[in-house]
């Protein structure tokens, strides 16, 4: 496997708002690495990426794909999470 395509296979879902990068950042860097984009949590998702915050403003902690990854044990990743990964 390339660094290029480092995110072959996986699936993610992305949510918030970001310190560091827009969100749509994050979606086009997971694309280009091979990664999947899908829309929501379910037990197929390979990683949730949240931001520090929702776009309502509210805490990660509160929102729909947080709760339903901890629920399924999806993987969280911040956005410092996020770079590790790659």
């Amino acid at each position: 496997m390339e660094i290029d395509d480092c995110l072959e296979g996986l699936s993610f879902v992305v949510s918030g708002i970001f310190a560091n990068v827009t969100r749509d950042k994050v979606e086009e860097i997971i694309r280009s690495k091979g990664g999947r984009l899908v829309g929501s949590v379910s037990g197929k998702t390979s990683y949730l990426v949240m931001g520090f915050k929702l776009e309502d403003g509210r805490e990660p902690h509160q929102g729909r794909k947080n709760q339903e990854a901890t629920k399924r044990g999806v993987p969280i990743l911040d956005e410092e999470g996020f770079e590790k990964l790659l």
